[in-house]
């Protein structure tokens, strides 16, 4: 007597295949959507880091920390430094610099103003100032991408800051 053969057919193989392709096209959909918002939740958390990191350091050093939102061409760009003046980014002068560089397809804006912002974390409890001195007002950034609703995100006069992730559909 010869032992049954073990093993599997063309056929269930061709089954088997079939199957996880059809699963595999049915997910595709969820999975740009979660990858488009995972992008959208990165720039978000490095422009909050980068925040928080002057506003530690203008406490911690006793001394103001400058942050400048600008425009990088046809994207943005974001410096946190010591000096009050810089063009671009300087990686052994300021302390971050992140930008539409690192974040493709995310746009930074100020919801009914310029982009150009430029603000000092005092030394004193790590408050917001305008370059002249005086006391920044809440401050409101958007990130978009196309196929999502914004992200927002809000700087407050206290030095705190707020976020709301932003949804991909």
């Amino acid at each position: 007597m010869r032992p049954p053969a073990r093993g599997v057919t063309l056929l269930e193989l061709l089954v088997v295949i079939t199957l996880a392709a059809l699963l595999l096209a049915l997910a595709l959909p969820a999975l740009g959507r979660w990858i488009a918002g995972q992008q959208l939740q990165s720039a978000l958390d490095d422009i909050t880091h980068s925040l928080e990191l002057a506003r530690k350091t203008a406490t911690t050093r006793q001394k103001l920390v400058w942050v400048e939102f600008s425009r990088d061409g046809a994207g943005w760009l974001l410096r946190v430094s010591e000096h009050k003046s810089g063009k671009g980014c300087d990686a052994g002068r300021d302390l971050s610099c992140i930008g539409s560089a690192q974040h493709a397809g995310i746009a930074l804006s100020r919801p009914g103003q310029a982009l150009a912002l430029k603000l000092a974390f005092s030394p004193l409890r790590g408050m917001p100032q305008n370059p002249d001195g005086s006391l920044l007002t809440e401050t409101e950034l958007q990130l978009s991408r196309p196929a999502c609703l914004p992200a927002r995100l809000r700087l407050l006069a206290t030095g705190l800051i707020s976020s709301e992730a932003g949804t991909c559909f």
